[in-house]
């Protein structure tokens, strides 16, 4: 999954501007938060048949003091960077393991 500025924990002045403009065709942060999170448990759930592989980025932002969000789902350079650096390590891991039973990265969120 990847990130959404309405998941993100701590956001900017100018991400928290960004939000209210792109929720009005929405009804909240909260109800976009609870469609991600429907999301993520059934993507989790098909996952553990070992059919493929899910790698949750929704939430790696969370940590960041920057603005990293040019809109609702569209992040910048940075961010870019950040979910590359990311991805390239659990695609690495799933390499080294083909079988498909790799511990996810402990650093992701696995709520």
């Amino acid at each position: 999954m990847q990130p959404s500025l309405a998941e993100r924990t701590h956001r900017t002045r100018i991400e928290e501007t960004l939000l209210r403009g792109a929720l009005t065709p929405h009804a909240s942060a909260e109800a976009l938060t609870r469609s991600y999170q429907t999301m993520r448990e059934g993507l989790r759930a098909r996952a553990a048949s070992g059919t493929f592989r899910f790698l949750d980025c929704s939430r790696i932002f969370d940590q960041e003091r920057a603005t990293t969000f040019s809109d609702l789902w569209h992040f910048s350079d940075i961010g870019h960077e950040i979910l590359g650096k990311t991805m390239a390590r659990e695609i690495a891991t799933m390499l080294q393991n083909p079988d498909g039973r790799t511990k996810p990265d402990p650093g992701l969120d696995q709520r």
